[in-house]
């Protein structure tokens, strides 16, 4: 089974700073898991070559959207979310173990360069995209598929774009005639524009993309003084997580952090929650305090600030001399503190 691991948009560097992600990660290398967890906000562009991820395809206006829900990724009309990261040949095969479910209409759909009269791989011909007859997801295995646009070898056309029905292993016999093999570019899954459709899952070459929602930070406050944050401290929720997974803390103020307290497992909704309490001689400022996911590698973070109230503004002048009263109030500091210690001294000695 092939192992990818996706990084998360948002590095832990930024979030949780560079201590709380040395204390995150170990030291030596472990095998990415082979479920990817993926947000509309990850999926970028598309570029020439297709990026070895999750992208939006181009479509021509209007554009659909990609919206993170609690359920998964809802696409709205018109959107071609497509990912490059895939073997280039094995059609039959990877479609064979390929599975996704949806709510609402979604046709897969499978762009490659059918290179049938290609001279050498650097000089790519016949690009196509591959798309099944029946595009609810239980008859992925068992459609036929058609071909957007002609598949021809030396001005011969064997398969007529959109009319012609095949079983993919007879269009890869056919494609494997060649000198240059056929090359497969993404897959993934096209929604017209009259549809919106909320997209959970979908596996391809042994991994799993779920599409889960963005993750949120939600605190109790976001401004206290340096007392506050010192005693009673701030809530942190932080939902969207994998539900059972890992989750790390750390809080910092820009590019420096550290990390806080053990991991804690997410809950059976993806949330999990920790009480920050700064550490004595925590300064003003701006901070934040963030949860990073083991599993999913995503994170969150709020943003909090700690000031102190400006000195009270001294007194106008009124024509009275203070200094016979500041003098009394002094003195009564004194005995007042002296008073303190022999009375803390006492209750050591009654000890």
């Amino acid at each position: 089974m092939k192992l990818t691991r996706l990084v998360a948009a948002s590095a832990a560097t930024a979030l949780l700073g560079a201590a709380a992600l040395a204390a995150a990660t170990p030291a030596f290398a472990i095998p990415a898991p082979s479920t990817q967890y993926v947000t509309a906000s990850q999926f970028v562009a598309e570029a020439s070559p297709y990026p070895h991820q999750w992208f939006k395809g181009n479509v021509t206006a209007p554009v659909g959207t990609y919206t993170s829900v609690p359920t998964g990724l809802t696409v709205n009309g018109n959107a071609q979310p497509l990912n490059g990261d895939t073997p280039t040949t094995g059609l039959a095969n990877l479609v064979s173990g390929a599975s996704f479910t949806a709510d609402g209409p979604a046709a897969f759909q499978i762009p490659i360069f059918t290179n049938t009269d290609a001279t050498d791989a650097a000089s790519p011909t016949g690009f196509t995209t591959l798309v099944p007859d029946d595009i609810t997801p239980g008859a992925l295995h068992t459609t036929t598929w058609h071909s957007t646009q002609d598949i021809s070898r030396a001005g011969t056309v064997q398969y007529t774009a959109n009319t012609s029905h095949f079983a993919l292993a007879d269009l890869e016999t056919y494609l494997s005639g060649d000198t240059t093999p056929y090359t497969i570019l993404a897959y993934g899954f096209y929604v017209d524009s009259s549809f919106t459709t909320t997209l959970h899952t979908v596996t391809w070459d042994g991994v799993t993309t779920d599409f889960m929602a963005a993750p949120t930070a939600t605190l109790s406050a976001t401004s206290l003084t340096t007392k506050q944050v010192t005693s009673t401290g701030i809530d942190a929720t932080f939902t969207g997580f994998v539900p059972g997974e890992l989750v790390d803390f750390g809080y910092g103020s820009g590019q420096s952090g550290d990390s806080y307290g053990a991991p804690v497992a997410a809950d059976a909704n993806g949330t999990v929650s920790v009480h920050f309490v700064a550490p004595t001689g925590f300064t003003a400022g701006t901070y934040t305090l963030g949860a990073y996911g083991e599993t999913s590698t995503f994170s969150a973070v709020g943003t909090f600030t700690v000031a102190d109230p400006a000195p009270a503004a001294s007194l106008a002048a009124t024509g009275i001399d203070a200094t016979p009263y500041l003098i009394a109030a002094a003195a009564l500091l004194v005995f007042g503190a002296a008073f303190g210690v022999i009375a803390w001294r006492r209750r050591r000695v009654d000890a």
